[in-house]
């Protein structure tokens, strides 16, 4: 399993539950890049080698982060509804439905009830 970049939109207890269960996760905001825009955010993942995890649409805008670039994308759609710690679970148990997959140049998709993982298509 990768190493995490948890961005600012998600609880701050979503890395600190990711290290408990031994994965390697740290918060954008222990980091220096609260408020930071996507594009900066994205490059400290690439130049750590993190798999970034985020709500934000904008992370799956391939031409903005194209796949080939990234060390993967996992994307959080939840109702806002949704309390801290039953996000926080739902998305460990996303990421440990899918734990033996390399998420390179993917993007996982969480939502309740459902995981998509996208591949970069192959180029012609």
């Amino acid at each position: 399993m990768p190493a995490f970049l948890v961005d600012e939109d998600l609880p701050r207890s979503l890395a600190v539950s990711l290290r408990d269960r031994g994965r390697d996760a740290i918060d954008v905001r222990d980091f220096g890049l609260r408020g930071s825009a996507d594009a900066i955010v994205f490059q400290y993942a690439r130049d750590h080698s993190l798999t970034i995890i985020t709500a934000d649409v904008g992370f799956a805008n391939e031409i903005a982060f194209p796949p080939e670039l990234h060390h993967g994308i996992v994307l959080c759609r939840f109702p806002n509804s949704v309390a801290a710690p039953m996000l926080v679970e739902h998305i460990i148990k996303g990421l440990e439905a899918l734990a033996d997959e390399d998420l390179r140049s993917a993007t996982l998709v969480i939502e309740p009830g459902q995981i998509r993982l996208r591949r970069l298509a192959p180029r012609t």
